[in-house]
């Protein structure tokens, strides 16, 4: 289903919204709902980047690259646990981060990874 394309699909997905947030949102259901969302979200990769499976997912990203000195980019990098695997495993790699959050960066800017043989860091400021 592509919400952005008009059709059927379209207006009654958008149409079913309203009320099915409202029931997902109820006392009742709003718990196993967002144990449902992690789950889903955990089941397609969002999350482990948070520490459950960190080396699967540097690995996984890693069998992709095909050049020695690759430039990287995190977004949403959260304290750079990702960034400071890739890097590890391509020194001669540029990073570029980008987290929002005040506190992520200044844990990335603590981590000082931009200087020795980590490469290029970059946080977002």
């Amino acid at each position: 289903m592509q919400l952005h394309k008009a059709g059927l699909a379209n207006r009654l997905a958008k149409a079913a919204a309203k009320p099915l947030s409202r029931i997902v949102c109820s006392s009742l259901l709003y718990k196993p709902a967002r144990v449902a969302d992690a789950y889903l979200n955990f089941l397609i990769g969002k999350g482990s980047g948070t520490g459950w499976d960190l080396q699967s997912e540097v690995s996984a990203a890693a069998r992709w690259i095909r050049r020695p000195n690759p430039v990287l980019f995190d977004v949403g990098a959260n304290v750079a646990g990702w960034t400071e695997g890739m890097l590890k495993r391509f020194e001669g790699a540029q990073a570029f981060l980008f987290e929002p959050s005040p506190g992520c960066q200044a844990v990335i800017r603590e981590k000082k990874i931009a200087a020795g043989h980590f490469g290029s860091l970059r946080p977002w400021r």
